[in-house]
């Protein structure tokens, strides 16, 4: 599946390769997410690990979600979204339509507790360019990545 989402411009380091497993019904799609074992101590630390997250949203691709399934879409505005749980290393996840490219997302752990509920996420298309132009800006000398502890990801201590 990573090699097909390479094509349309997607590109997943090792860590963000979470998705384990996939199922559809009618026009549910449920799939089991995992942190990669190197991360699963930083997972303890976060609200929810942001691979964690991308690759349950790496489930869309399974669905009739979007309107044009050649394009690349991208996370564009959640609505609706409730944290139950924190530091999960495992989720199961479904994704259901909630209107024309949007989704619904809930996810559990492995026991079924809730860990992350979202009413809504609008999905935007975006060209093989937009994402070309974004890597680029990496190269630029003006621009360094800095990492600064703020506590639980970004949620305080």
């Amino acid at each position: 599946m990573y090699a097909a989402l390479a094509e349309r411009g997607y590109t997943y380091g090792p860590v963000f390769q979470g998705l384990r497993d996939a199922w559809r019904r009618g026009d549910e799609v449920f799939v089991e997410v995992a942190v990669a074992q190197e991360s699963r101590g930083d997972a303890a630390r976060c609200a929810i690990h942001p691979a964690l997250l991308d690759a349950a949203l790496h489930g869309v691709r399974f669905g009739d979600f979007v309107t044009d399934d050649g394009q690349a879409y991208v996370p564009f505005s959640w609505s609706g979204v409730t944290l139950h749980a924190v530091g999960a290393t495992v989720l199961r996840v479904t994704l259901t339509p909630a209107g024309r490219d949007a989704i619904a997302l809930r996810a559990t752990d492995v026991t079924g507790a809730p860990v992350l509920s979202a009413r809504s996420l609008a999905l935007r298309p975006v060209s093989a360019q937009q994402l070309d132009d974004g890597r680029g800006s990496r190269t630029d000398a003006l621009y360094r990545v800095e990492w600064v502890d703020v506590g639980v990801c970004g949620l305080g201590s």
